[in-house]
């Protein structure tokens, strides 16, 4: 090859090196059921990620369904069969509301431990890193009770804690933020909260304060024998958008520092 012919391939070479690392992709699945889907939070998950790390991607994919256990997506085998097909970062786990701080009895409640330590193994053995979403009660006391015993199961676990719960009491009591509905289940601006605790977990760093761009309705459809499984999304026309003022975003971001 002649002397300019190898200087003007270094040089391209060069800048598809500069280009391709220009731009981090981070890829990220959620595991759980209805406190996970509602509002396409994953989406809202990326939107946030992407306002507040402008030269990053983020990618997710979903694992849910309404009412599943950890121990059902192990069961069916779809966990499994998600984490050998595709190469995930993060996987945040999210079992039944008010794990652990639930009755013994409550369904699935004392095999969570243990779904959730083989479920972590899984992911583990993926080489992701594993994040324990926390769920949410209706009152500080009892917030209190399942914060508490979230971060004390997350550490016998060994794994990081996104602990929207006291997220959500948070923007109640100090900012009077409304973010569940009558039934338990966040309302819009309560997924959005829900998100920028997910985001900074995933990301080990603060939100920047870039309010993020609206996200809408996605379809997410199954995978693997159960149609109730939902695994990849596919984009549909938007029946319902979800945004935020600048105002709204600094609101949740004060209560998600706060709690």
């Amino acid at each position: 090859m002649k002397p300019w012919a190898r200087l003007f391939a270094l040089a391209i070479l060069a800048l598809a090196c500069e280009e391709s690392g220009a731009r981090e992709s981070m890829r990220v699945l959620f595991v759980g059921n209805s406190l996970t889907y509602y509002n396409n939070l994953p989406g809202m998950v990326e939107s946030i990620y992407e306002s507040s790390r402008p030269n990053s991607t983020l990618h997710t994919e979903l694992l849910a369904s309404g009412g599943a256990l950890i121990r059902d997506h192990l069961t069916t085998g779809h966990l499994a069969q998600i984490l050998a097909k595709n190469r995930f970062d993060v996987v945040v786990l999210q079992e039944l509301g008010g794990f652990p701080a639930c009755p013994a009895n409550f369904r699935g409640c004392s095999d969570s431990p243990a779904a959730l330590h083989e479920a972590i193994a899984l992911v583990r053995a993926a080489g992701a890193r594993a994040i324990m979403f926390g769920t949410w009660q209706a009152t500080p006391e009892s917030q209190r009770e399942l914060s508490a015993a979230t971060k004390e199961m997350a550490a016998r676990l060994q794994v990081d804690v996104a602990d929207v719960g006291a997220a959500m009491q948070s923007a109640l009591t100090t900012a009077n933020l409304q973010t569940l509905d009558k039934t338990g289940h966040p309302l819009p601006l309560g997924s959005w909260l829900a998100a920028i605790v997910l985001t900074k977990a995933i990301t080990m760093a603060d939100v920047r304060p870039h309010p993020p761009a609206p996200v809408c309705q996605a379809d997410w459809t199954g995978h693997g024998p159960s149609e109730n499984s939902l695994a990849s999304r596919q984009e549909q026309p938007p029946a319902k958008c979800y945004s935020l003022s600048e105002a709204e975003f600094n609101r949740l971001r004060a209560a998600a520092d706060a709690r």
